[in-house]
């Protein structure tokens, strides 16, 4: 009887394949792998969180604050680009904007949902006044650093 080899020890002995190792296609076009940063912190936090967001694609559930952050971000970037080109805007119109971009996607409850939808609804408006009452109009909107220059 011949001796084993340790590549068959191994063989032998090595937990079975996981079914969604199918999916890993490493590296990425022309033996290139592309990773955003995102997907380097998902790896460094929890290499399966990585392999569940970037390789397996398991869509995740959005959390309230990321929609309710991104409704009044929407809000006030909409309204500053108007202020900007010397629109004026109102206080219906504000209301309005943040009906548009809210999502109800993430929230623990409909009653939890409704509580986020009337805070952030009036601090939108009550910022808006502020801004109304100041006068000042944006110079610029979400520019790279690099592309503002002192000179302006």
């Amino acid at each position: 009887m011949r001796a084993s080899s340790p590549r068959e020890i191994i063989e032998r002995f090595a937990p079975a394949p996981d079914p969604a190792d199918k999916f890993l296609v490493l590296p990425g076009k022309e033996g290139i792998l592309s990773l955003s940063p995102y997907a380097v912190d998902d790896y460094i936090t929890c290499p399966l969180k990585y392999k569940y967001i970037h390789i397996l694609r398991v869509p995740l559930l959005r959390h309230h604050t990321v929609v309710f952050g991104e409704a009044v971000h929407n809000v006030l970037n909409e309204y500053f680009k108007l202020k900007k080109q010397g629109k004026k805007v109102t206080a219906d119109e504000i209301a309005a904007m943040y009906e548009k971009y809210w999502s109800s996607a993430g929230f623990l409850s409909r009653e939890h949902e409704e509580e986020r939808y009337r805070v952030g609804k009036e601090n939108l408006l009550r910022y808006y006044e502020e801004q109304e009452k100041s006068g000042i109009i944006p110079f610029s909107l979400e520019e790279d650093f690099n592309s503002c220059s002192a000179e302006r």
